[in-house]
Formats: C-alpha cells, sequence, structure tokens
C-alpha cells in the first residue's frame, strides 16, 4: 500500500518507538498520559501464561518479564530523549509525570 510523502517526511529520522509514540499522542491531542498508560497503550500488556497449578512463576514467563523489562526501559528513555529533542512534552501534575504532543 502506498504511503503519502508528507507523512514519510514528517517522521524522517525518527526511530521505530518515536514513531509509534507520535502517532499515538498527535491521534489523542490535548490529553496527556503517564508512562505507565502510555506504555500499555502502545506496547499491550505482557501476555502471561500460567501453568498448569495456575501460578505464574514459570521460566517462560521469567523469560517475558526480563525482556519487558529491557523494553521498559528502552521505552522510557525514548520518551525522556522525544522530550530533550523538542519532539513531545513532559509536564509534571499532581507529582506525576506526564507525556502530551502540541
Amino acid at each position: 500500500m502506498p504511503k503519502q510523502v508528507d507523512e514519510i517526511k514528517k517522521y524522517e529520522g525518527y526511530e521505530t518507538d518515536e514513531i509509534k509514540i507520535s502517532k499515538w499522542l498527535e491521534e489523542n491531542k490535548g490529553k496527556a498520559y503517564s508512562f505507565i498508560e502510555l506504555w500499555e497503550k502502545i506496547e499491550g500488556s505482557l501476555p502471561l501464561t500460567p501453568d498448569e497449578k495456575g501460578t505464574n512463576l514459570t521460566w517462560k514467563n521469567v523469560g517475558l518479564l526480563s525482556i519487558n523489562i529491557v523494553k521498559n526501559v528502552s521505552f522510557h528513555e525514548t520518551l525522556n530523549k522525544m522530550v530533550d529533542d523538542g519532539k513531545i512534552k513532559m509536564i509534571i501534575d499532581e507529582n506525576r509525570i506526564e507525556y502530551y504532543y502540541y
């Protein structure tokens, strides 16, 4: 499917996560979101699979949690970089840091 040239140029130099974050915040312009809210909206929840006893403490889930922690830290660093680069704004409201598109 062809893409609009303006859309491609708009995000020139952006990393993949930056594009996802920017597009989502643009679609929800006028609203500010915490890190956790953005993470859940953009990346989704962690798909843990319980074992036959119903516990989530399995080797598979430990691996998923490890990967999730690395992705989570990277996502947070991306948000901060975007603020530093002026791509999005950050505001502190009621002891919460929130991000928004302007």
